[in-house]
């Protein structure tokens, strides 16, 4: 045969009448042997879904005559056909059972096979290109990869000072949430004598970070602690050029200051509110208040501005009655709060009752502040009386004796701190608490 090969190696006589066999369109199928075909694995060719495969039979006359158990089955040539089919499934098992065997074990019989109709589908001719360049291409390929090592030692020290600053928020957090009861105990639970609690002149630091930026490069932002800053690069020297490995950066500290610790001013009808009447003009009169805590920095090296943004305290007292505009306030030397909102060292970026964001200059530190507007060089000369009230210059630039707690009357001359902090009866003519026994 040409381009078939077949080759036998056989002991005795060669019946060449059984090398080839045509395909037949059918199969000689008998019932199972109980639950399989044959007790051998390599026999599952046996299997099938009417019975099992008889070999050897290959035409219905020699297979319906081998046999009256035996069955010739062709393909389904059409949906009658095909759903003609059918076996005995008990549960989820098919078995070669007739009608009457079916029905005693409780079985039924079902259409093995689905009837799926069809679209002829005419032939066609899909067109191929020829191209006659042919080339080699690597199998392989070079790629890129970062070296572990490399990474750990670059990254191990931003990484750190990272979760110090962190750490460090975590615990400044703490500090406030009981610095807010402990300053709400010394100013409403003293029993008699004077208050505490003072102006709060510590600092706390909040992150370290550093710059690299020139003149030329965007404004970069960095991680203040919880806040967002953005640093402009200095471009007092014309000179522009690129930091060079081992020249000095521009490093910055972050430090943040409570806005609580301030003496309490009439009305005190609300235990859970402080005031911060602090803020003063160039001249030393009180004209506004602190809306929340402050926020600062320094800085070794040069920068051209550093933008930030300060978030109100909920738990200050708003003094709507004094004061008409929301601005900045920066801490001077002596621990006193400046209003600097018209200076040419500061922009107001933005300034709502909720937040003050600025863009400054100089470093130091900043407060979200409500001051009187137009009152830069009042003056405020009332005589109220020491220790009992505050002389404050309102928007309307009238001044005001505003009283501790406890307190009353124009210049605040009457009654005891605290109202005697309900332990007794103050005296009206000589202000001094009366215990209760």
């Amino acid at each position: 045969l040409v381009g078939r090969v077949h080759v036998a190696v056989v002991v005795g006589l060669l019946d060449q009448s059984n090398c080839y066999r045509e395909e037949v369109l059918g199969v000689c199928i008998r019932p199972r042997d109980g639950w399989s075909c044959s007790d051998n694995w390599n026999d599952w060719h046996l299997y099938h879904r009417m019975g099992c495969r008889v070999e050897g039979l290959y035409d219905q006359a020699s297979c319906e005559g081998a046999d009256a158990t035996y069955s010739w089955e062709e393909p389904a040539k059409n949906a009658e056909e095909c759903g003609a089919r059918k076996t005995c499934k008990i549960r989820w098992w098919t078995r070669s059972y007739d009608n009457e065997t079916c029905s005693d074990c409780g079985g039924e019989m079902e259409s093995i096979y689905n009837f799926r109709s069809a679209n002829w589908k005419a032939a066609f001719i899909r067109p191929y290109v020829w191209h006659d360049e042919t080339k080699m291409d690597s199998v392989n390929s070079w790629v890129k990869k970062q070296a572990s090592y490399k990474l750990d030692g670059l990254l191990s020290g931003p990484i750190m000072k990272a979760y110090a600053n962190n750490k460090v928020t975590e615990i400044l957090t703490k500090y406030n949430m009981f610095a807010s009861a402990i300053t709400d105990l010394a100013n409403n639970c003293g029993v008699g004598g004077e208050s505490n609690t003072s102006t709060n002149s510590s600092s706390v630091t909040v992150g370290e970070t550093s710059s690299f930026a020139v003149c030329g490069d965007n404004a970069e932002t960095l991680q203040g602690g919880s806040n967002e800053v953005t640093v402009e690069p200095d471009c007092s020297n014309s000179t522009r050029r690129r930091l060079e490995e081992g020249e000095t950066q521009t490093s910055y500290e972050f430090f943040y200051e409570s806005a609580g610790g301030h003496p309490r001013y009439e009305s005190c009808d609300d235990g859970t509110k402080f005031d911060t009447l602090v803020v003063s003009n160039g001249n030393g009169a009180t004209v506004g208040q602190l809306l929340g805590d402050g926020y600062g920095f320094t800085a070794t090296g040069s920068f051209a501005s550093v933008s930030f943004c300060m978030d109100a305290r909920t738990d200050l007292m708003v003094r709507n009655d004094l004061f008409d505009t929301v601005g900045v306030g920066m801490k001077q030397d002596d621990g006193s709060i400046l209003d600097i909102s018209s200076a040419g060292t500061v922009t107001i970026d933005t300034n709502t009752m909720s937040r003050v964001c600025v863009t400054v200059t100089e470093e130091g530190i900043y407060y979200p502040i409500y001051y009187a507007s137009g009152q830069d060089s009042a003056t405020c000369d009332s005589a109220c009386v020491d220790s009992q009230g505050l002389c404050v210059v309102n928007a309307a630039g009238a001044q005001q004796c505003v009283c501790r707690c406890g307190f009353s009357g124009d210049l605040c001359a009457s009654g005891c701190l605290n109202d005697c902090s309900d332990q007794g009866t103050c005296d009206a003519d000589t202000n001094v608490c009366t215990c209760t026994a």
